[in-house]
């Protein structure tokens, strides 16, 4: 038996079907320096999702975020001064 969510519309039949996987936010991190990891703990087939919000309205340098695994790394661009952070938030799926 599937388990998640399945809405129908009287007319329109099923509109919308998340029973194949579900979204958990896991927590989040400040990413607080010009390049770093964080090891997520994972189940063997979660799949991992990542993204970002700057902590300020202000200017932020750009960060690159990739995942591999249960690895996520960010690299800032060279003009990250250290008290612009973005927060990365993290999940699976």
């Amino acid at each position: 038996m599937a388990i998640g969510l399945k809405i129908y519309h009287p007319q329109k039949g099923l509109t919308l079907d998340i029973t194949d996987s579900l979204t958990r936010i896991l927590g989040s991190f400040t990413a607080d320096t010009p390049t770093g990891s964080r090891t997520i703990n994972t189940q063997d087939n979660d799949r991992l999702f990542v993204f970002f919000v700057p902590e300020t309205a202000e200017y932020t340098a750009p960060i690159r975020i990739t995942t591999s695994s249960n690895q996520i790394n960010w690299v800032y661009r060279g003009d990250f001064d250290g008290t612009h952070k973005q927060r990365i938030y993290y999940g699976t799926y």
